[in-house]
Parts: structure tokens; C-alpha cells; sequence
């Protein structure tokens, strides 16, 4: 083999390793020579620059907070710390996490308590009552207790027949993943979800029995992840849809919680009769 031949191998390859860590997601300095190559190769390794994949994002001390596809990524947010460094707090909707529905629980409150799969019976309190036209919840606080808690990357169907009269005063809690946070009538007049202690309110959401009676409303739980100084802490992303159409989409992300779900509250609000024909629960988000 001759020294040119030679050169030109070792040109190629070097041209080679400058393309590979470009398609890594490594910027590549025009003008880059081999000796740059370590540095650069190092940058893979450590997770910094982007690539057609995803983004990676580090604070300023070079502390690799998170790596996750840039589409998902909902807010970024730095912060000094008091040692003078840099805290970047990233919120990601984590859609690979995403799996296809597959159905865990159902209860057809028409003919009882008890869930058809699981065998889980719903427990009534302060009144509720379940007759061959459904669960039915009304004021004085009356609640069902589901014994299963609200939990990420799940989906869940609520039919309802009918409500029977306006709210009458304070917050209407409909259907609460923990006893104080939920699907709210605040003060009798708007839709809205209450979670981590911030509102979420519908535009044009003005309180009317027609919007869920008859139907069914869909709830599915996305996780959404905050990652700080390198840890990650989860939340609950839920979105609603009435009869496969979305209706609400709320801002506010609520905490993982042990609770029990309910359909109406033990905290003493006024409720409006309604009457909830089956509740069905799925594992998955996904079509």
C-alpha cells in the first residue's frame, strides 16, 4: 500500500467518525480536525448538543438534567441556585409511554356494585343509591367510592343518564381522583377542574346539564414529568371528551395520589341529581 493510498484511507475515515458524531446530534466545527475528534466524541457520550431525535438539555454547570424528544417538551425553566449555579426544570409530555387500552374494570351500575372483571364493589355513602336506572348521587353530600386510585397512563369511561336539576350553591364535585381535587361546577355555574390547588377553567364553560347527560365522558391520563436537580417527580396530565369529541383540556397537572376515586364528595357541597349508568376503567392511552 502506498503512503497516498494510506493518506486518503485515514482522510476517509476521519471524514467518516466527523459524519457519525454529526448524526449523533453533535455540532461539528467547520474546520474541525482530527484532533477535535476526542472532544467531540466525549459530547455524545455526555449527552450534549441535539439531534434529529430528540434534544437534550443540561444546565450551565454541565448537569444533565433530561434527555427526551424536543416535541414533548412543554416548559423550560432556570433558576439560580444559592450557590450561584443553575437549576433548569423541564416539563415533558412523555408520549412514549403511551400503550394501547386495554380494558381492567367495568361496572354496570344497572344491575349492581360489583366490577364484571375485577370484582371490585363500589361502596355508597350518605345516601347514594343504586337502582336498575343506575347509581344515582344527589345532595347532602352523597358520594360512591370506587376502590381503585387515579393513576397515570389510564383511561376512563364514565356513561351517564341524566341530571335532574341545576346546582343550587357552592362547588358541585362530580367525579373526584382525590376527595378535594376534580371535575368541579365551581360555584354552581362553571365547568372546571380543580387540581393542585390552581383552577383550570373551559372557555365558554357555563354550567348545563345537557353537556354530560346521555353521554359519556372519557378521561385519559398522560404522564407528565419535571425533572430538577436531576431527580424526576411524575404527575397526572388528564385530558375529557364527551362522545369521542375533546372538551377539556386542562392546564393544571395533578399529583400522584393514593385516593380512592369518588363520584360526588364527602366535603359538603351542594350536588345536582345525577345518574351514572357504568363506569368502565382501562389500562393504556393508546388507540
Amino acid at each position: 500500500m502506498s503512503i497516498s493510498s494510506e493518506i486518503t484511507r485515514i482522510q476517509n475515515k476521519r471524514d467518516q467518525s466527523f459524519t457519525e458524531v454529526a448524526n449523533k446530534g453533535v455540532t461539528v466545527p467547520a474546520g474541525s480536525t482530527i484532533d477535535d475528534l476526542p472532544g467531540l466524541i466525549a459530547q455524545i457520550e455526555q449527552g450534549s448538543g441535539s439531534g434529529s431525535g430528540g434534544i437534550i438539555y443540561q444546565d450551565l454547570d454541565g448537569y444533565l438534567n433530561l434527555s427526551e424528544d424536543e416535541a414533548n417538551v412543554i416548559s423550560i425553566v432556570d433558576t439560580l441556585d444559592t450557590a450561584g449555579g443553575t437549576i433548569r426544570t423541564i416539563t415533558s409530555k412523555v408520549e412514549d409511554r403511551q400503550t394501547p387500552r386495554v380494558l381492567t374494570n367495568s361496572w354496570d351500575f344497572t344491575s349492581g356494585l360489583v366490577d364484571s372483571i375485577g370484582s371490585l364493589a363500589v361502596t355508597l355513602g350518605n345516601g347514594a343509591t343504586q337502582t336498575s336506572s343506575g347509581l344515582t348521587i344527589s345532595e347532602s353530600a352523597q358520594f360512591a367510592t370506587v376502590p381503585v386510585s387515579y393513576a397515570v397512563n389510564k383511561t376512563y369511561e364514565i356513561d351517564f343518564g341524566g341530571f335532574e336539576k341545576s346546582f343550587s350553591s357552592g362547588h358541585g364535585r362530580l367525579f373526584m381522583p382525590t376527595g378535594t381535587e376534580g371535575l368541579i361546577v365551581q360555584n354552581g355555574t362553571t365547568w372546571n377542574v380543580y387540581y393542585g390547588g390552581a383552577w383550570s377553567g373551559l372557555n365558554n364553560g357555563t354550567f348545563s346539564a345537557s353537556t354530560l347527560a346521555n353521554k359519556t365522558l372519557r378521561i385519559i391520563t398522560e404522564p407528565i414529568s419535571f425533572y430538577a436537580n436531576g431527580s424526576e417527580v411524575q404527575r397526572i396530565k388528564s385530558r375529557f371528551y364527551v362522545d369521542g369529541q375533546l372538551w377539556f383540556n386542562p392546564a393544571a397537572f395533578q399529583g400522584i395520589s393514593n385516593s380512592n376515586i369518588m363520584f360526588g364528595s364527602s366535603a359538603g357541597a351542594s350536588f345536582c341529581t345525577v345518574t351514572i349508568t357504568g363506569f368502565r376503567i382501562y389500562d393504556g392511552i393508546g388507540d
